[in-house]
């Protein structure tokens, strides 16, 4: 859902994603990068949140989806070994690799 605040567009992440949600945003995530080559930041930060708040059923399903659908943009919700090295870290939600804790 998309809220109009004077000439500003923001979407409404109060309700996480649904199974069918997951599966339209993986969907979405393997067109735009094979047609572009790269998500839109804006894009990939509403994802990334909508991981962040998700229920972790939900954001399992999201990875799984990933995985096995577009599994090169799985680097685009993680982070690398090294980079783990330097951050604290976690397993939040039931992901696979490790995510960074803000």
């Amino acid at each position: 859902m998309f809220l109009c605040d004077s000439s500003e567009t923001v979407a409404d992440m109060t309700e996480s994603w649904s199974t069918e949600e997951v599966d339209n945003a993986v969907l979405a995530i393997s067109v735009i990068l094979k047609r572009f080559g790269a998500l839109p930041q804006v894009l990939l930060n509403a994802y990334k949140h909508e991981i962040k708040i998700g229920e972790p059923a939900v954001t399992r399903r999201f990875y799984e989806q990933l995985v096995v659908n577009c599994p090169h943009a799985l680097d685009l919700f993680t982070i690398s070994i090294a980079d783990a090295l330097k951050t604290k870290t976690d397993r939040p939600k039931g992901a696979r690799r490790k995510i960074p804790i803000e």
